[in-house]
């Protein structure tokens, strides 16, 4: 069963997309990272908390143990940027 990761703004979601970038940017696609970054920061305007995830993703910072949203995960899903 395919999931629409854009349907609806949970935290699930955004961890999964989380994990997308990381592997664009761990495959060195900096370039289509940066690019489906801001086209999601211009589809969907008034998700903040997606944003923080894309920026802290493409800074380099993010940390799924410690999301930018929350102080923890709820449903233990992680991802990892190296």
């Amino acid at each position: 069963m395919r999931t629409d990761l854009l349907r609806e703004d949970t935290q699930g979601h955004r961890m999964r997309i989380a994990e997308i970038f990381c592997q664009l940017i761990a495959m060195g696609d900096l370039e289509c990272a940066e690019r489906q970054r801001a086209r999601l920061t211009v589809m969907y305007p008034r998700r903040r908390k997606l944003h923080a995830v894309l920026d802290a993703v493409s800074a380099g910072t993010f940390d799924a143990a410690n999301p930018p949203w929350a102080a923890s995960t709820e449903d233990g899903e992680e991802a990892e940027c190296e």
